[in-house]
């Protein structure tokens, strides 16, 4: 819904879904969630929450 709206008001701002990178190694490296992210187009940030890091931007 949030992507619905922000393409309305603001279609050149890209929209990024930010994921810890253990929910991203372990849910987000499905083969099926991949296909759903490359068909959805979604932007991910992949952070290190202990840190506090962003160590991947995936577009």
């Amino acid at each position: 819904m949030y992507r619905t709206f922000l393409k309305r008001i603001n279609p050149e701002r890209p929209l990024y879904l930010a994921i810890a990178q253990d929910i991203y190694q372990d849910f987000f490296q499905r083969p099926a969630i991949q296909e759903i992210i490359t068909d959805q187009q979604i932007n991910l940030i992949v952070f290190d929450p202990n840190l506090e890091e962003i160590l991947q931007w995936i577009t």
